[in-house]
């Protein structure tokens, strides 16, 4: 009787990932040298397996396939078109999902989603005075401040400098990871707002810093 293969949390967090990203099976067996039925069964045993466009089945989304689903709506932004893409379904089967789970955006969200996607790869400055006057992000920062609030930031290096701009030798708090990059960069207000992503820095060179991040997107995943 053959061995079992069985894959470490890393490993599958990883399969999961490339999987609901688009990646089929077999280019995810390819792409980190494994094997395919055992990726394969992790697939299923999380309950996101694709659906065939011909196969002739009825399309049938688990609870597990519908939150993901809404976490692509409502929080990355992605299109319905792009959605159906990720999950190899026609994109009318995920039009109706959006609309029979109560996803749909309102017109201001649907239009902040546009703008977002439009100004994604332009000049940076402009795309921050775009996002800093969305209503989405208004929220978006608000959530982070209530979540840097709940911090027990007494615990940083130069907690005790704390003071206001003008003040020789005042330190300002500051996140690492700036919100408004997190914002564009779909990172969760609990990452954002968290003590590892916080620091007291010089006023000076926080107001200098502004909306720019002191650290890269991969040293934040890191912390």
């Amino acid at each position: 009787m053959g061995h079992k293969i069985t894959y470490d949390k890393n490993t599958i967090d990883l399969i999961l990932e490339l999987y609901i990203e688009g990646l089929s099976i077999s280019k995810i067996v390819e792409k980190l040298n494994l094997t395919k039925t055992p990726v394969k069964n992790v697939i299923k045993n999380k309950g996101i397996m694709r659906s065939g466009y011909s196969n002739g089945k009825k399309i049938d989304f688990t609870d597990e396939q519908k939150k993901l689903v809404k976490k692509m709506y409502l929080e990355e932004y992605k299109t319905s078109r792009e959605i159906s893409n990720i999950f190899n379904v026609s994109f009318q089967y995920i039009e109706k999902l959006i609309s029979k789970e109560g996803y749909r955006r309102n017109k201001s969200e649907a239009n902040a989603m546009i703008g977002v996607k439009r100004y994604h790869n332009i000049n940076y400055g402009e795309y921050n005075k775009y996002v800093e006057n969305l209503p989405i992000y208004f929220k978006y920062r608000k959530k982070v401040y209530s979540i840097t609030k709940q911090q027990s930031i007494h615990l940083l290096d130069n907690y005790e400098k704390r003071n206001n701009s003008g003040i020789e030798g005042a330190y300002h708090l500051d996140h690492k990871y700036s919100i408004i990059e997190g914002f564009r960069t779909n990172i969760k207000p609990e990452i954002i707002g968290n003590i590892k992503n916080l620091e007291f820095i010089p006023w000076e060179e926080n107001i200098k810093k502004r909306t720019k991040c002191s650290i890269t997107i991969e040293e934040l995943n890191k912390i």
